[in-house]
């Protein structure tokens, strides 16, 4: 166990382990399946967010895409905000899962 009492927030860690756990319970606020397009569709992307896909696929930091790019670090985190919510997950992980698996 990762804790040492039971409680809603403590779960044992032999439960978390397997791809199950970064995925959502329940549909998340802000992730809304659209009418628009279809399943397996690429969204569209503008420019600056495809060049910052390019640097979060290959590992860097928010910090570290803002130096490459001469940006601020929140324009860098809000534009890794929209390409997550654009590809409908909740997490960097997920993003790299999806566009390497």
């Amino acid at each position: 166990m990762v804790a040492s009492r039971v409680s809603p927030r403590l779960v044992p860690f032999e439960l978390l382990l397997g791809a199950s756990c970064l995925l959502p319970e329940r549909p998340m606020a802000g992730f809304r399946v659209s009418d628009r397009g279809h399943p397996g569709a690429a969204p569209s992307l503008t420019p600056a967010e495809q060049r910052v896909l390019g640097l979060v696929l290959d590992g860097l930091a928010n910090k570290e895409i803002a130096d490459r790019l001469g940006r601020a670090e929140p324009t860098i985190k809000n534009q890794v905000a929209a390409i997550l919510r654009k590809h409908r997950v909740p997490s960097r992980a997920r993003l790299l899962a999806l566009l390497r698996g």
